[in-house]
């Protein structure tokens, strides 16, 4: 799976001037390494870790453990101190205290022999942390996980149905993204129903990842759920065994990677799907969708689930609804084609007081049929560095009027990109590769323009 996924990733380091390396990636061994810029990107049980600076998020995640570890041994020795001094307490409440006492040290083992599994193990902190720090806690999240593993199918088989009334009809997913994946149980259950050819989930969280790798390859889980408002005194705290199906996540690749800066090459899915995404995530819609447009091959379909509720850092001008937003679908290039919407639950745990019914709108959008290009339009391929170059009409009768031109037609097989002709010819002449892809960029729009007039 992950040598099939590795052809569409392209690196999100920073380049400076607010542009990114954008490199190709390969595999190395356990990793990924971009062929531009050099970055190594880690996996975690088999999740590649693309992240910008990946080695310095990795880091930043062992501090948090360190920190989660710190602040769970507090949170049970205050426990404690109540339970043993507390002259007031009466029986059910010292049973409640005891039962969440041991239930948050169960929880806390079981964390962080998740990340060990993976590879990361506390540590101190020894820098500043990363944008991808877990600043809400390493558990942030930790109710979805039990909200697809352990609560049983209501809540998301209701959410696949209302998805289903939406998407077109005998169509397969094709290569799929799914943005914001958290636990990925809808994404594997889709990916498994509508016969993606590659599924992608991505988020930034890692505990959720991990737990969905886990239970996807059929290996059981145990992890404590414990409730912020439990329902009995005796159940503060209850063992769970998460338990997902092997078949479901054969085509699932999960990744952690950002997505309001995917790391993928432009036209890399034929599906994207936004699940509690849009409004929960992303702060400027108008500014995101052409982005979500890029990554969509020819044909794509967007398909949204979620109730457009915001938070309350989203700045009201930017709180879009429904009608609003297919207005900025439509200046993104979208054409709405289904949608529909209806009252939902939302995290509705058997064993906790809390839980929500939300107004949840689905729909799907396609891209819209793109107006015929001008005759001598420029070629995608010429405005990105990341894309093959053509062996387009007219190269074979090319003749180059300097040693340098030869030597990027001589490149040009149909599957080198403008960045990786510009690498080629960098090493083969000791020269800077920034400096020569600036040269090559220049010397193939120049290349096709002669060619161009000449069969024009």
């Amino acid at each position: 799976m992950l040598h099939s996924l590795v052809e569409l990733f392209r690196c999100p380091n920073s380049a400076g001037a607010g542009e990114r390396c954008g490199g190709r990636l390969e595999e190395q061994a356990s990793r990924l390494a971009c062929v531009r810029c050099g970055a190594i990107f880690p996996c975690l049980s088999g999740i590649p870790v693309v992240l910008p600076d990946a080695a310095s998020v990795v880091l930043d995640w062992r501090a948090n453990l360190e920190e989660f570890s710190a602040i769970s041994n507090h949170v049970g020795s205050d426990l404690l101190t109540a339970i043993s001094t507390s002259e007031r307490l009466g029986p059910l409440k010292r049973e409640r205290l005891t039962r969440l006492r041991d239930g948050l040290a169960a929880q806390a083992v079981e964390t962080l022999a998740a990340f060990a599994a993976a590879g990361l193990e506390a540590r101190p902190r020894t820098a500043e942390p990363s944008p991808y720090s877990m600043k809400f806690g390493v558990l942030h999240y930790q109710h979805h996980i039990h909200r697809d593993w352990a609560w049983g199918d209501s809540e998301i088989a209701q959410a696949r149905a209302q998805m289903a009334q939406v998407w077109p009809a005998k169509r397969k997913l094709g290569r799929a993204l799914f943005l914001g994946v958290g636990a990925a149980r809808c994404a594997a259950e889709l990916s498994h129903e509508w016969q993606a050819d590659l599924a992608v989930g991505i988020d930034t969280n890692p505990l959720p990842l991990l737990v969905a790798q886990t239970v996807l390859a059929g290996r059981a889980f145990n992890f404590h759920e414990v409730p912020s408002s439990p329902r009995s005194a005796h159940l503060p705290a209850i063992p769970r065994t998460l338990q997902g199906r092997a078949d479901l996540g054969g085509n699932l690749q999960l990744v952690l990677a950002d997505g309001l800066n995917p790391p993928f090459a432009q036209g890399s899915f034929d599906t994207v799907i936004a699940d509690w995404f849009f409004d929960q995530v992303v702060p400027d819609l108008e500014a995101y969708l052409p982005l979500v447009r890029s990554l969509m091959s020819e044909n794509g379909v967007l398909l949204h689930h979620g109730p457009l509720v915001y938070p309350s850092t989203t700045p009201r001008s930017r709180r879009h609804t429904a009608e609003e937003l297919f207005e900025l679908l439509q200046a993104a290039g979208f054409e709405v084609i289904a949608q529909t919407e209806a009252k939902l639950p939302f995290m509705e745990s058997p064993d906790c007081n809390q839980g929500r019914v939300e107004r949840v709108f689905s729909f799907t959008a396609r891209l819209a049929t793109p107006s015929p290009a001008p005759l001598n339009a420029i070629p995608n391929w010429l405005l990105s560095d990341d894309l093959p170059i053509p062996y387009f009409t007219g190269l074979d009768r090319y003749s180059p009027p300097h040693p340098f031109f030869g030597a990027v037609v001589a490149a040009i097989d149909g599957l080198r990109s403008c960045a990786e002709i510009a690498s080629r010819i960098a090493n083969q002449q000791k020269l800077s590769v920034s400096t020569v892809t600036v040269a090559v960029r220049a010397a193939l729009r120049e290349i096709h323009r002669i060619c161009q007039d000449r069969d024009g």
